[in-house]
């Protein structure tokens, strides 16, 4: 089940994992360690959804009962994307993209945190962003991709990663185009692979 992790993400297909949005404990975790502690933060991920019900976990690193500190990468039954820290229910350190359109669709996102600014990239692009200079309160619970004990992603997801610094625009966006091969349809800006002409990176 876990063939193709690498350090601390997870390699592109063939190793995508996929889930069925069961609220169940059905996720890929990795235990505490000091790296997944960073000061400063971009959490990195790719995620097709078929449909925005319910809360759907991504990448979270939080407290499994009050996603009270820490960080993660989520989205909500109304279809937003939502990267936090320090708690996913306080609107100052928190920020989102619409991402309803994208159903079905393989999206690239991208949450980082310099210290100071709460960015969030989709599919290579800025969406967001909120000045927020507020240490991360990490947590000691595991490292969760896919979901936590009782929600659950639906949908495919891969190359998740954890970065020690904010990657800038430049860094988001080579990670998209650099990758977006790999994934059937996906976007970067407004380009759209053509699955016919996908090479392997």
């Amino acid at each position: 089940a876990r063939k193709g992790w690498n350090g601390t993400g997870i390699a592109s297909a063939p190793y995508r994992l996929s889930f069925d949005g069961s609220n169940n404990s059905h996720r890929a975790a990795f235990a505490d360690r000091d790296e997944h502690r960073p000061a400063l933060l971009s959490v990195e991920t790719w995620f097709r959804a078929p449909g925005w019900s319910g809360y759907r976990p991504l990448v979270m690193k939080s407290n499994e009962d009050t996603w009270g500190d820490g960080y993660g990468l989520y989205t909500d039954p109304n279809g937003k994307l939502i990267f936090f820290t320090n708690g996913y229910e306080n609107p100052e350190s928190m920020t989102s993209a619409d991402v309803r359109t994208m159903t079905g669709q393989w999206v690239h996102a991208i949450g980082t945190f310099d210290g100071n600014v709460m960015r969030l990239y989709v599919n290579g692009e800025l969406q967001s962003e909120k000045n927020y200079a507020v240490s991360i309160a990490h947590s000691r619970a595991p490292l969760n991709v896919g979901g936590i004990p009782g929600y659950t992603m639906s949908g495919d997801i891969a190359a998740a990663h954890i970065y020690s610094r904010a990657l800038g625009h430049g860094d988001v966006r080579l990670n998209c185009l650099s990758r977006r091969g790999r994934f059937e349809g996906a976007r970067c800006g407004s380009m759209v692979v053509n699955p016919s002409s996908r090479t392997a990176l």
